[in-house]
């Protein structure tokens, strides 16, 4: 997003057919801090077009281990 250049889009994917679950778009991003999170929440959740936000959540990577 050109108006949040700290942001990383990590991840950008969109589902085959009917093989994922509903929205069928996916996209992770990094933010820097939490505080960050308030503006860009408030600009998506105003846009229709050319995408939808349907549902969004935070996560926080804790630890690096592989079960």
């Amino acid at each position: 997003m050109r108006r949040h250049p700290d942001l990383v889009l990590n991840l950008l994917a969109q589902r085959i057919g009917k093989l994922a679950p509903d929205p069928g778009g996916l996209a992770v991003w990094t933010i820097p801090e939490f505080a960050t999170l308030h503006a860009v929440a408030d600009e998506l959740s105003q846009l229709d077009v050319p995408i939808e936000l349907d549902s969004a959540a935070t996560y926080s990577d804790f630890g690096r281990e592989i079960l």
